[in-house]
């Protein structure tokens, strides 16, 4: 996923990392990141953690939170299961993920880079565990606020501390980092789709996403209205229970008109061709 995207075009991109297990993975890419450190020069590092992706703990040992399957076994999350212990088995790979984080930021501060360094913690996806009572597991089945919201933590040195209490989107991100490290010149609006975090955020009152190029979402605090790529829509509320469309609110035609223009160069261009 990342080397065909974010990190497309760079050579000698590792695309493996050693471990039978994603949690050993996870602490082998831990140690990797450490022993690459080096004071003397810049550096850049992504972490992506996939224990909790799957449900996965170090071997013989016992989760954190009970009461707690001790493996996945998806045959079992039906419309009526509890969620109790496979949600507890999701928060004890977390809570060893924390572990994992701890130490990278325990060694960078030891090496007295912490205070130099730009340290960002989210993560790609919430995880749903039949929240909405419409038997949904996991991510990337939805665009309930279960399934989308994400937690974002930033360690920024020479900023003062602050809580942001607006929406934000991940785009938020890469456009502090062009803005307030990078120093990009002008509006965000005229290289981002996203906003910087340490400048007033945008009331919108929708947010745009995407599903693995399948569907379009238009999300508001009360509607979640979905496009598909063989034409269908579909309109749900906040818990996924489908409402009637009605007339399409102005403020929701306005952003899609714009959506529209953006992309009506390259479909013109392709006709032509």
């Amino acid at each position: 996923m990342f080397r065909n995207g974010l990190f497309l075009g760079i050579d000698h991109l590792r695309r493996y990392t050693p471990g039978d297990t994603p949690w050993l993975r996870d602490v082998q890419i831990t140690k990797d990141f450490i022993n690459h450190l080096d004071d003397r020069k810049p550096f850049f590092g992504l972490l992506f953690y996939d224990a909790a992706h799957g449900y996965s703990l170090p071997e013989n040992s016992t989760p954190h939170f009970q009461p707690s399957w001790t493996a996945l076994d998806v045959l079992k999350l039906t419309p009526n299961a509890s969620s109790v212990e496979v949600h507890n088995l999701y928060r004890s790979a977390l809570y060893n993920i924390d572990g994992l984080i701890g130490n990278v930021l325990t060694h960078l501060k030891n090496r007295k880079l912490l205070d130099n360094t730009i340290v960002i913690i989210t993560a790609d996806h919430g995880q749903e565990f039949n929240d909405n009572k419409k038997n949904y597991w996991g991510h990337g089945s939805n665009f309930s606020r279960t399934q989308l919201q994400v937690p974002l933590v930033i360690h920024w040195p020479g900023k003062d501390k602050q809580q942001v209490l607006a929406k934000t989107l991940h785009y938020d991100i890469s456009a502090t980092l062009l803005k307030e490290f990078l120093h990009a010149q002008g509006k965000t609006d005229n290289y981002s789709s996203g906003h910087s975090l340490f400048e007033p955020i945008p009331n919108s009152e929708w947010m745009v996403a995407t599903a693995y190029g399948e569907c379009i979402a238009f999300i508001s605090r009360d509607i979640i209205k979905v496009f598909y790529l063989d034409g269908t829509t579909e309109t749900l509320n906040p818990h996924l229970d489908p409402i009637s469309s009605g007339k399409t609110p102005p403020s929701l035609g306005a952003l899609m008109a714009s959506l529209t223009d953006y992309v009506k160069p390259s479909i013109d261009k392709a006709a032509v061709n």
